[in-house]
């Protein structure tokens, strides 16, 4: 793989230059270049911002990723028509993009500017951050998107139609004033560990599609400076949407481990299609921590949990609902008569009412078409009631204590009494060669241990959990951990090589051939006119190195290129011929 780098003209050492004028057309010709080039990347060097007055295209088998300070970010000057994207595919939407990376960087849709301006509001599809759309027979697919922050759109953060295996994680996003994620007629995704500051419609959202998981997400409202109304968002929502283009049923999802806690509903379940009959569309909420319908006098609906209309197939068990408005669980809807929800091992406390209104911990407004099966659930502190047109089977006398996310911990059993407990000795050195003075950190990682003796080489030892050591001469020492306790001992040994500083640096050979990053090391002496390669964890650009692999399982040097020195910070790849190439 070729990584290839877009920097702006203050910085000026890219493969491509943004002088900051129209950047989209600078960036368009890298990632062109890259869908021509399969399975590429292009880079967007920080800490710089891109202003762009038109879409970026990304083609298929394209990694597109950028350093943590570098910001996509829309021009004060645009004016763009509703559902024309920051970021979308090559060849417009319906295009079957596919194997799609997009990584790192940051994406400013510049709401602060662009709202109300020709018109243009929140939640009408302007300045979405992303979008990709396949055709419904024929969808794009395998699409990543990971740690990126996406802000201060008018309109969706990710927003896709008609794809397969979509994975989302590790993004922050706020002030998205639709739906930090929404996938319509789209299957197989994954919403995980993000942290979703809502404002307008939804944190994540799914209308008509299947086999989806929404895990480890922190979904909350966003209480910063923004021009769009906050009127109480949904922190998860699935459903269907009307007959028309959309026919198949959303089933087969998981929201699990998350935090939710906003204004709208926690999380709002709404079927419009109503074709499923009591066939069931299978969902289960489990092991979630949700507070909502705090902004209540803006949906008669909004609850903890809100059924506003659903059928059969749904399960919400061992979450803690605490601290919502109108009801924890709201049965508010069904889409025929004689559809079952089973409710169950959840914590529902302190609900509040809605003015007026409400105050349950379960509350069916719809007991003659819905039956909630409520069983094992501990209520406390509901101000109105525990129920209301929900006879329970059974009640929890105590909280459930693994009604959280993540569930309850994992505890090991207790060994067996006539087994006796041996200690295994383990530890990790920061580093494991240098020049003279090489002082070296010992992190002691033994388990079942009641001592330990550490015995470094040259005659110095310790008694000490995790101690260090400064090797002031030249040489190869053997590092022995001696872990003990009552039932006997173990002990590991890792080498420790320290090199003398002022040793010789071999002649400079001509350069090789155009180096690619990787992994990280540092050069090091062998005695015999090589250098040893040496994996180290920070990287950094510069000059070139040839490199063969050793038995050893380290590397020598065959060139030493430019200016690198003994102890220069290196980064490695192979170069697909058996030969190793090295950048400083």
């Amino acid at each position: 793989m070729v990584v290839k780098y877009i920097s702006s003209a203050a910085d000026g050492t890219g493969d491509w230059i943004a002088d900051g004028s129209g950047d989209q057309a600078v960036i368009n010709t890298a990632l062109a270049w890259a869908s021509n080039n399969p399975g590429n990347e292009i880079h967007l060097k920080g800490p710089f911002s891109y202003d762009i007055l038109s879409t970026v295209k990304f083609g298929s088998n394209t990694i597109f990723s950028g350093d943590s300070t570098a910001i996509l970010r829309l021009n004060n000057s645009c004016a763009w028509d509703s559902m024309v994207p920051v970021l979308s595919q090559l060849g417009g939407t319906g295009t079957l993009t596919t194997n799609v990376e997009i990584c790192g960087f940051q994406i400013n849709c510049n709401e602060s500017h662009l709202y109300g301006t020709g018109g243009r509001i929140h939640g009408k599809g302007y300045y979405n951050a992303l979008y990709i759309q396949g055709q419904n027979a024929h969808h794009a697919s395998n699409i990543s998107i990971h740690d990126m922050q996406i802000y201060d759109s008018m309109g969706d953060g990710l927003r896709f139609g008609y794809c397969t295996g979509i994975d989302i994680q590790k993004c922050i996003m706020w002030n998205l004033q639709h739906c930090s994620t929404f996938c319509v007629d789209c299957s197989d995704i994954t919403i995980a560990y993000n942290d979703i500051q809502a404002i307008t419609c939804s944190g994540t959202r799914f209308d008509n599609s299947q086999n989806w998981i929404v895990h480890n997400n922190n979904i909350r409202d966003w209480t910063g400076v923004t021009n769009a109304p906050k009127s109480g968002e949904y922190g998860v929502q699935f459903g269907n949407q009307p007959a028309g283009t959309h026919t198949t049923l959303t089933q087969n999802g998981e929201v699990y481990d998350n935090t939710i806690n906003v204004g709208g509903c926690g999380i709002q379940i709404e079927d419009y299609l109503k074709t499923a009959g009591v066939t069931p569309q299978t969902v289960n909420i489990h092991n979630n921590a949700i507070s909502g319908g705090k902004s209540y006098s803006n949906g008669a609906y909004f609850a903890g949990v809100s059924i506003y209309s659903w059928g059969n197939g749904l399960t919400i068990q061992k979450n803690t609902i605490s601290g919502s408005t109108r009801a924890g669980i709201l049965g508010y809807g069904a889409i025929v008569s004689g559809v079952t929800v089973e409710v169950k091992d959840n914590n529902i406390i302190n609900t509040k009412k809605a003015g007026s209104e409400g105050g349950h911990g379960i509350w069916n407004k719809v007991p003659t078409k819905m039956t909630i099966i409520a069983e094992n659930n501990y209520l406390y502190g509901n101000i109105t009631g525990k129920y209301l047109g929900v006879p329970p089977l059974s009640e929890s006398s105590s909280t459930i204590t693994d009604a959280v996310p993540g569930g309850s911990p994992v505890t090991p059993p207790d060994p067996e009494p006539d087994t006796p407990v041996l200690p295994v000795a383990n530890f990790t050195a920061d580093v494991i060669s240098g020049y003279t003075p090489l002082t070296v950190r010992f992190t002691n990682l033994s388990q079942n241990a009641t001592e330990w003796y550490w015995e470094f080489g040259g005659g110095s030892t310790s008694s000490e959990n995790s101690p260090m050591c400064t090797y002031l001469t030249a040489g190869v020492y053997t590092v022995k951990l001696t872990a003990s306790n009552a039932n006997g001992t173990d002990s590991k040994l890792v080498t420790i090589t320290a090199y003398d500083a002022d040793s010789p640096v071999p002649p400079v050979d001509p350069e090789p051939d155009t180096p690619y990053t990787g992994y990280q090391g540092l050069a090091m002496p062998s005695g015999d006119g090589h250098y040893i390669f040496r994996l180290l964890s920070i990287p950094a650009v510069g000059d070139s190195v040839l490199l063969f692999p050793m038995p050893s399982g380290e590397y020598a040097l065959l060139k030493l290129i430019g200016n690198a020195t003994m102890g220069s910070q290196l980064i490695v790849v192979p170069d697909g011929k058996g030969n190793y190439f090295a950048i400083k």
